[in-house]
């Protein structure tokens, strides 16, 4: 749609939300394009589990720290790529040993964002790319995790 409304529009950069489709069609539209997911999308999305788990009261409460214990989750999105799943691992272990009420946040985070550890070699030739840097250097970190959680479920 885009194209067809700016046949000459080739954007460098698109920041989007965190929607595969979505980054799927842009990639395809503009290949030359780093499209990067965005933090402010991630925390609305991470705001809205904490809502859908009923967990506002606690994360609004300022007598507790709770809501700065719910978004160390956040902090992922600035951990480097291939450190993100082991620094998830300890983060789980520490935050369901210190908030267990976050266990439906951090099951949802694990199954959007961070995924199961699998092969990058695998990764590689499935998407036919020389170096997994290729990738970091085109896409945004929690996007790559991602994209390792759809090819991992092949």
């Amino acid at each position: 749609m885009i194209r067809a409304m700016m046949p000459n529009f080739e954007p460098n950069n698109i920041n989007v939300d965190f929607e595969q489709a979505v980054i799927n069609s842009l990639r395809e539209t503009f290949p030359d394009a780093n499209v990067n997911g965005c933090f402010y999308h991630l925390m609305k999305n991470f705001k809205k589990q904490i809502g859908e788990a009923g967990l506002t009261k606690q994360y609004r409460d300022p007598e507790t720290n709770f809501a700065l214990m719910s978004r160390m989750l956040m902090s992922l999105a600035f951990v480097p790529p291939l450190e993100v799943y082991e620094c998830f691992r300890q983060l789980e272990v520490y935050l369901m040993r210190e908030e267990p009420l976050l266990e439906p946040v951090i099951t949802w985070f694990s199954r959007n964002y961070v995924g199961l550890l699998c092969d990058l070699r695998r990764f590689q030739f499935i998407c036919g790319l020389a170096t997994i840097e290729h990738w970091l250097e085109r896409i945004g970190r929690i996007t790559l995790l991602k994209l390792l959680i759809a090819v991992c479920k092949l």
